[in-house]
């Protein structure tokens, strides 16, 4: 399928825009029951290729209720910076397993 997006054939473009549809009502459910700041959507074709990922934005504005900003709905990044935030990832990872944890860790005397 990706030979054939990269191809120009429009049978393959069909399908992946509609699947970006499908994709971008999945998001707007998200964004309405969640409301997050970002919605990162790693998809195979949405950072290859970006009028998959605004097919997905312009589906998801257009379902939900409460994402009206479609730059919120962003592809991964592997920028010059993806070393730093694969890093950062791990430190996050164990915040987010235990966040009682790491409160406690940081009312300890001389923090």
């Amino acid at each position: 399928l990706s030979e054939a997006v990269a191809a120009g054939h429009p049978g393959a473009d069909a399908l992946v825009r509609r699947r970006a549809r499908l994709i971008g009502r999945a998001v707007a459910l998200l964004a309405d029951l969640v409301n997050p700041d970002v919605v990162v959507v790693h998809e195979t074709f949405s950072g290859a290729h970006p009028r998959y990922l605004d097919a997905i934005r312009e589906e998801a504005v257009e379902r939900s209720h409460l994402c009206e900003d479609p730059e919120r709905i962003v592809a991964p990044g592997t920028g010059e910076r993806a070393l730093d935030v694969a890093a950062g990832t791990a430190v996050l990872a164990n915040i987010y397993a235990d966040p009682l944890r790491t409160v406690a860790f940081d009312q300890s005397p001389g923090v």
